[in-house]
């Protein structure tokens, strides 16, 4: 039941980040085709335009604006009216009425553009949070139905009513379990943690770090909601100082791009904990939680997710029961995480002092890439595949990404029937299969 909660869940996210990254192609690429389809006066006047409104936001080299000025200023009238509340109203004439109806079409067609991609980010930022939500509720179930004697279920009343309409022991006592979670669920972000902590006894460390990310995100989901995305006292009450500098109430919160993936992530880190933390405590010891940690662990790594994987293979490291390799990958592949998430300097003097010398040659290979030591690793290579490592898995590992961008690994490539990665770049860029 754990190993599908906690594949679900990742699945859940894996297709939301896809389907974000999909979708904000599709807009930017309509776009692309839309200004496209203007005439270069057209994009000239534009820009002008937004020059005038905002030259700081909108500069242009001089050579630029002079030839904006002679082809297409001397025809518009531009005038900025300031509103007292740093609102700023562009308004413009020209004698050309349908220069100025193409630009109002532009100016549509971007503003559209705009509003679609937020309209992606909030659904995106709500999405994020139902499937944590629902993740929450069938870990839950899983407890409660476990050890009902938590959630104190033997005490909860039923009425008449309620025992006729269920029928029968097991539906009554299911009934009691889904309106225990339902009551759970509806204390809010603040009752459910509470009640891992108080109730289930989670360990708190791992989440502390997490906390006041996700208090601000869930907020900030509320405000979306309920409020239109405009920030009231409830929001900067409830969220750390340090999310609402400058931040007012009537303020209209944005969610660029750069939040939303953030938030993606605080949200697996968060998932991840629970999911783990309730799966051992259900299950001390159990190799197929290593299995599956691992195996997620390296498509996070895959998909340059270091934080997560990261996670994941520390909490490997703490795994009762795991094999001495399977320990050893982990480690090999937390360093890993920490070096490309720029955090080398952590870890640059254990691994430095660390001595593979006594393990087989792959292991020795990995440490030489974390090491960035080109020499050990083109001296060891050859000899070990495919008798240790397989090819495939030299080309796949993130682990030897560096490593693949030296001439020596061209030659390994080819030495071996294989594309390196400047081919597979060159062939994609020729538009070869």
């Amino acid at each position: 039941m754990y190993s599908e909660i906690f594949l679900a869940f990742f699945s859940n996210m894996r297709t939301l980040k896809i389907f974000v990254s999909e979708v904000e192609a599709s807009l930017y690429l309509s776009q692309k085709r839309r200004l496209e389809n203007n005439d270069f006066e057209d994009l000239l006047t534009l820009v002008f335009v937004a020059h005038k409104a905002n030259p700081e936001s909108w500069p242009l080299e001089p050579e630029l604006l002079e030839l904006a000025e002679e082809r297409v200023g001397k025809n518009l009238e531009i005038s900025k009216v300031e509103d007292g509340h740093n609102e700023v109203s562009i308004f413009v004439g020209s004698e050309s009425g349908k220069r100025i109806q193409q630009l109002s079409n532009m100016v549509k067609g971007m503003s559209m553009h705009s509003g679609q991609r937020e309209i992606l980010f909030q659904s995106s930022l709500i999405s994020a949070i139902v499937f944590l939500e629902l993740t929450i509720s069938r870990l839950l179930h899983c407890h409660i139905t476990e050890y009902p004697d938590s959630a104190s279920i033997k005490d909860k009343p039923l009425s008449l009513e309620e025992i006729r309409s269920l029928g029968t022991l097991e539906e009554a006592e299911k009934y009691l379990i889904d309106r225990e979670v339902e009551s759970i669920m509806f204390s809010g972000l603040s009752g459910w943690t509470s009640y891992f902590k108080k109730k289930i006894k989670l360990p708190h460390r791992d989440f502390a770090d997490l906390h006041d990310d996700l208090v601000e995100i869930s907020q900030r989901r509320n405000l979306l909601v309920h409020n239109g995305g405009i920030v009231n006292s409830i929001y900067l009450r409830n969220v750390h100082s340090k999310y609402t500098q400058g931040v007012e109430v009537g303020d209209k919160i944005e969610i660029s791009r750069e939040y939303i993936d953030g938030a993606i992530t605080i949200i697996e880190l968060v998932g991840a904990y629970f999911i783990l933390e309730m799966w051992k405590k259900a299950i001390k010891i159990c190799p197929e939680r290593v299995d599956t940690v691992m195996g997620e662990a390296y498509l996070q790594m895959l998909d340059n997710n270091w934080r997560p994987a990261k996670y994941m293979f520390r909490y490997l490291l703490s795994e009762s029961g795991i094999q001495a390799e399977s320990k050893l990958m982990s480690q090999i592949n937390y360093w890993q995480c920490m070096k490309w998430n720029g955090e080398y300097e952590e870890i640059k003097t254990e691994m430095e002092n660390a001595d593979f010398s006594a393990y087989s040659g792959k292991f020795q290979l990995a440490l030489a890439a974390l090491k960035s030591d080109k020499d050990a690793f083109f001296s060891i290579l050859d000899s070990i595949v495919p008798s240790e490592i397989q090819v495939e898995d030299v080309l796949e590992w993130p682990l030897f990404r560096e490593m693949r961008g030296y001439p020596e690994f061209d030659h390994f490539a080819a030495k071996h029937g294989v594309m390196s990665d400047a081919e597979v770049a060159t062939s994609v860029c020729n538009g070869e299969p």
